[in-house]
């Protein structure tokens, strides 16, 4: 059975060129977008980083040194550049939301398509801007809770769990979140892909599971072959990058046959 629908997602991407050339092109103009957007933002925000560090580290020692819980309280300096911090990182979250949410509405629409459905453009754009929300606020919540209980331990003189911890939880939920996420987006044609997304991800976790794994395994592995290729010269990283591009086009092909097989089986 995995071996058939692999078979019929590569026939039904390898029949519709446009539509994969289309999620490679549009897929490129996401990550030159979100590295320049990235670039631009991170450099205004990393003087903020490294003067909350430097203050942080100059209460952990002074706390150390004098057992002093006031030691521990922001300054007024420090707090204005906690303020600043959060705008960037604010302005970050949006500008990838507005990405994403502009590249995958299109990415997904042709995967669909491709296997023959007739999604509606504009119906898939509104849809994924909307689960695109939820997933954000999601996303946004198990990275801030990471960072508020990192600190937190750090600063503790006997932290119950260490920093580390906190951080491969962060790591795991986020993986979680991508798997529901993604079964949601191969959904985006039911009137609630993100209900549906949830409900559909737990109760045939048995076949998209490793439908996930695959695609992920494939584009860590992919990932890393452009690192290796991409040291010869700029023409082979950038093969190596449409070889990427292409696979994840047809992983959303998979996905979204997959999604079509179960609702005509039901």
């Amino acid at each position: 059975m995995m071996g058939q629908r692999l078979r019929q997602a590569w026939r039904d991407a390898w029949r519709h060129p446009g539509l994969c050339l289309l999620s490679i092109a549009v897929d490129f103009i996401f990550l030159v977008a979100f590295v320049m957007s990235y670039t631009i933002l991170f450099s205004q925000t990393s003087d903020h980083i490294a003067a909350i560090n430097s203050a942080l580290s100059q209460q952990t020692a002074d706390f150390v040194a004098t057992q002093n819980p006031q030691a521990l309280a922001l300054s007024p300096e420090t707090t204005g550049h906690y303020q600043a911090l959060l705008w960037g990182i604010g302005a970050m979250l949006l500008t990838l939301y507005l990405l994403w949410t502009l590249t995958q509405a299109p990415n997904w629409w042709a995967a669909h398509k491709a296997v023959g459905e007739k999604p509606g453009f504009l119906k898939v754009l509104w849809r994924m801007s909307w689960i695109n929300l939820v997933w954000l606020v999601l996303f946004v919540l198990i990275l801030g809770g990471s960072v508020w209980a990192g600190q937190e331990s750090s600063m503790s003189p006997v932290p119950l769990i260490g920093p580390d911890a906190y951080t491969w939880l962060a790591g795991l939920l986020v993986v979680i979140l991508a798997y529901f996420m993604t079964v949601s987006y191969s959904l985006l044609t039911r009137t609630n892909p993100l209900r549906c997304g949830i409900v559909e991800g737990f109760r045939h976790a048995k076949l998209y599971i490793p439908l996930f794994l695959i695609a992920v395994a494939g584009t860590l592995l992919l990932g890393y072959v452009v690192t290796l290729i991409g040291n010869v010269g700029s023409a082979f990283g950038l093969l190596g990058i449409a070889l990427l591009l292409a696979w994840i086009a047809y992983c959303r092909v998979l996905f979204s046959l997959t999604a079509q097989k179960l609702h005509q089986s039901t």
